[in-house]
């Protein structure tokens, strides 16, 4: 801290969550590094459609929202600050942290107490008009919009996006991130005719401004192939996806995660247009880069077991299918919270085999799994 206090011209720290919350517990005076020392702020979040998006089971989407840290260590870090300086700047950025944190657990009400609360002190300390308000806007909009709050989402996201366009201007980075998030939440209202001049506009600005083989711009390609795959505009979408893809294997690499969600949305796709071996080839790839890079027990790894699972279900190869669910159940039940909509999707989908299965007539191709069995029983005395 000393040291840094030497330097003629500013210095940027770049500093992930949970890096700070570790920082925070090796310095009981972290939160007083300040008076032209450190400056803290928050990125606006950028995210990509939800994967995969039959029965809503949704997936990575890259946002700033992910934390590993502890709620309860955050309220601690929030009145031990509070008591120290009740009028701190900080306070705001350790709300949104909080926020981010109920929210990873699914505690939604608490999620966005914390999230108002961070927009009200960014309101009070930086005015209504300044960019960080317009982040805690926007993050706040994406609960909303996960807890089924549109028309609340759809007033933040608008204002969020009126202030980036404001104050840095209208062909700015985060000015395109702000669109692409509206259009994300317009797309799940359905109002798919604004949604598509939005992602339009977003990928405009990502590719005049950061590049046309940046990630940011491959998100914009994913997300406006994403729109046009729920349109129907197979023919279109499918350039889009391949050339997104492109962009993160160069760029990320072909093992990085945003790499294996790219391929599953482009697996959806061939899916969706009956070519289920090229299906089949991405989505084995996309779980293999998963179970590398995150692990064999990641809700990620669940998530790429039960869309390989679908897809076998859509071939008829039920008995493929069936090892897969009940690994992608254990996966969840042992790694979110009981409530998780994930949990309750992945049931719906093992549902969905075992009936096609019945109607097959064709229950011999099933295991004498517990869980297989129980759900069986239940279904044929329904």
């Amino acid at each position: 801290r000393e040291a840094l206090r030497q330097y003629q011209l500013p210095i940027v720290l770049w500093l992930t969550p949970p890096i700070a919350g570790h920082l925070a517990q090796l310095a009981p005076d972290f939160w007083s590094w300040r008076g032209g020392v450190f400056e803290f702020s928050q990125p606006i979040a950028w995210t990509l459609p939800e994967r995969p998006e039959r029965q809503e089971m949704r997936g990575r989407g890259f946002t700033s929202d992910e934390s590993t840290a502890n709620p309860e260590d955050l309220e601690q870090q929030i009145a031990d600050l509070k008591a120290q300086d009740a009028e701190s700047p900080l306070l705001a950025s350790l709300y949104m942290e909080l926020g981010a944190a109920y929210k990873a657990t699914v505690q939604y009400a608490e999620a966005a107490s914390a999230y108002e609360q961070a927009l009200q002190l960014r309101e009070t300390q930086l005015g209504s008009e300044h960019a960080d308000t317009a982040t805690s806007l926007n993050e706040l909009a994406l609960l909303y919009q996960s807890m089924g709050r549109y028309g609340e989402a759809e007033s933040l996201y608008a204002r969020s996006l009126a202030i980036y366009e404001a104050q840095l201007g209208p062909d700015h980075p985060s000015t395109a991130t702000s669109l692409n998030n509206l259009a994300g939440l317009y797309r799940s209202m359905g109002r798919y005719g604004e949604t598509e001049p939005l992602y339009a506009r977003s990928l405009e600005i990502s590719e005049a401004q950061l590049g046309p083989d940046h990630p940011a711009t491959a998100t914009s390609l994913n997300n406006l192939a994403g729109l046009y795959r729920s349109m129907g505009r197979y023919g279109e979408a499918e350039p889009l996806y391949a050339r997104s893809l492109a962009i993160y294997e160069a760029q990320l690499g072909p093992d990085h995660p945003a790499t294996a969600t790219s391929l599953n949305n482009l697996a959806l796709l061939y899916e969706s247009m009956g070519r289920y071996s090229e299906a089949e080839t991405l989505q084995k790839r996309d779980l293999a880069i998963n179970e590398v890079q995150l692990g064999p027990e990641h809700p990620d790894t669940a998530t790429s077991l039960n869309n390989l699972a679908e897809l076998y279900r859509s071939m008829g190869r039920y008995g493929e299918a069936e090892p897969l669910h009940i690994r992608a159940l254990a996966i969840l039940e042992k790694s979110l919270p009981p409530e998780h909509p994930y949990i309750s999707t992945g049931k719906a989908n093992f549902r969905y085999l075992l009936q096609a299965v019945i109607e097959a007539n064709q229950t011999d191709q099933l295991s004498e799994h517990p869980l297989t069995q129980a759900l069986l029983q239940e279904l044929q005395s329904s």
